[in-house]
C-alpha cells in the first residue's frame, strides 16, 4: 500500500495568493535583487513569519 503524500502546500490558499501576487507587485516595482521579504510581507497584510 502506498502512502498517501504530505501535505506540500500547507496553509491557507487566500494567505498563500496575496503573498504571491504582492510579490509580483513588489518584484515588479523595486526589481528582484531590491525586494525584500519585509517588503512582501507588508505589501500582503501578513507578518514576515508567515512568509
Amino acid at each position: 500500500m502506498a502512502a498517501s503524500a504530505p501535505d506540500t502546500h500547507p496553509g491557507r490558499p487566500d494567505k498563500r495568493r496575496a503573498i504571491i501576487d504582492a510579490a509580483r507587485r513588489v518584484f515588479l516595482c523595486n526589481g528582484f535583487t531590491d525586494t525584500s521579504v519585509d517588503a512582501i510581507a507588508a505589501e500582503a497584510g501578513v507578518s514576515k513569519q508567515t512568509i
